[in-house]
């Protein structure tokens, strides 16, 4: 055997053992498809339908899956034995391409804990509430985002004209 063939042989085991050694670490990293996946939680659909156990995939701002997610999210969230329930905005859907408005809450142990003196205090038993696809509450605490957007209807015009008339402006 030729040297130059030993070199081709061992320039090939080295190229197998690389190309190998890169499909595993292409395996075990794997970039987020999605910003939040909530996994096995009771999802309510708001048409009275009984809860149905599933995954729900968030992208940008908005539901892009319902069912079984098999990609990660940027973040994970288990919801093992609770309610995820959509809309509040749109109230009571969960349909893809719509804004992600989402509470995740344990019915056994959902609870007001607001009283006359202390009107602002959170309710027991919602972990999570994301509004637009981004977490604003988080195991119960404020996570400080603001991601609301505020929807002006007729009445603030409305209200706005009554306000100027009283003040002297048209």
């Amino acid at each position: 055997m030729s040297l130059l063939t030993t070199i081709r042989r061992g320039a090939v085991a080295c190229l197998a053992v690389v190309l190998v050694a890169l499909t595993l670490a292409a395996q075990t990293v794997s970039v987020p498809m999605y910003d939040v996946v909530i996994r096995n939680g009771h999802v309510l659909d708001g048409a009275g339908n009984p809860a149905i156990r599933a995954d729900v995939a968030i992208k940008g701002g908005r539901f892009v899956r319902i069912g079984i997610v098999t990609g990660r999210g940027r973040q994970e969230i288990d919801a093992t034995g609770k309610y995820v329930s959509p809309g509040w905005i749109d109230m009571m859907d969960l349909r893809d391409g719509l804004w992600a408005d989402v509470v995740v809450f344990d019915y056994d142990k959902i609870q007001d804990r607001s009283t006359y003196e202390e009107p602002s205090l959170y309710p027991d038993g919602i972990d999570w509430v994301l509004v637009n696809g981004e977490v604003a509450i988080d195991h119960g605490r404020h996570t400080g985002a603001r991601t609301g957007k505020v929807i002006y209807g007729p009445g603030r015009r409305i209200a706005q004209g009554e306000a100027n008339s009283l003040l002297g402006r048209r």
